[in-house]
């Protein structure tokens, strides 16, 4: 055998074992699930009444280095046909405002997607019907 042909050999054996060390390295599960949640967190989320009887919900989801928030309020029938002002507020910044009137069935929501600042994101929401007074909060940390 040559010389040539004896390190091309040996090259391929050192490849060869290096590749196999690597392998089970990479192959290597470290705990977490991937695949259609991948980038991004469960959805959490935190519900309460307001002060009249409706209630709301204010929810979010982590995704790469955005939070997708939504505030919710379900409100009640005798409020049917109430003007609604609903806002959201990353850190106490206001990062969107609906205004809406409810028309009795199924709830008013308000979405926005943000950066995700460095350290915790406190999102609330406060959402006020402007015909009768009633007030919501509440807030979420990520």
């Amino acid at each position: 055998m040559s010389r040539t042909t004896t390190g091309i050999a040996t090259a391929a054996a050192v490849l060869a074992v290096g590749a196999s060390l690597v392998t089970p390295a990479a192959a290597h599960s470290d705990g977490e699930e991937r695949g259609a949640n991948s980038g991004g967190s469960e959805r959490i989320s935190t519900s309460g009444s307001c002060d009249s009887g409706s209630s709301w919900t204010l929810s979010g989801r982590s995704r790469f280095l955005r939070i997708d928030v939504e505030g919710r309020v379900d409100s009640e029938r005798q409020s049917k046909r109430s003007r609604w002002v609903l806002r959201l507020e990353q850190n106490q910044t206001t990062v969107a405002v609906r205004s809406r009137k409810s028309s009795g069935g199924g709830g008013l929501k308000v979405k926005a997607r943000v950066g995700n600042l460095p350290g915790p994101d406190t999102f609330t929401l406060i959402a006020l019907n402007r015909t009768t007074g009633e007030t919501c909060q509440g807030t979420l940390t990520f």
